[in-house]
């Protein structure tokens, strides 16, 4: 079913001539905020979501880390510095632990250390 003629017009006139002008609009305001912000507050904000997930991952694991001896380990790879991605590596015994918390998601994976035979 197509939209009526009005509407096209509106969408035509949109994507042609005013989308070109806010383009180059956008570029500067990211500039700007990457001058004056972006360059030291994205990284402090990044660590402290990362900090935030270490945290609830003490809280929600703690039988790993008081039973059976668990420990963080560093990322063999960090995630995006972008929203609010974040990263743990967890060692248990023979076991890799990754929590990874992004956009009000949380994905656990679980792999062993020892390849399979």
């Amino acid at each position: 079913m197509q939209r009526p003629l009005k509407y096209r017009i509106i969408a035509f006139l949109l994507n042609n001539f005013l989308r070109p002008l806010l383009l180059p609009l956008a570029a500067l305001i990211k500039g700007i905020y990457w001058l004056f912000l972006g360059w030291w507050l994205d990284p402090k904000l990044h660590r402290k979501i990362h900090e935030y997930l270490v945290n609830d991952v003490h809280k929600w694991l703690a039988f790993l880390f008081i039973d059976y001896g668990a420990s963080i380990t560093p990322n063999q790879k960090e995630p995006p510095a972008r929203f609010d991605f974040a990263l743990v590596t967890l060692s248990v015994g023979d076991l890799i632990f990754q929590i990874f918390r992004g956009r009000g998601d949380v994905t656990l994976s679980v792999a062993s250390v020892q390849k399979s035979k």
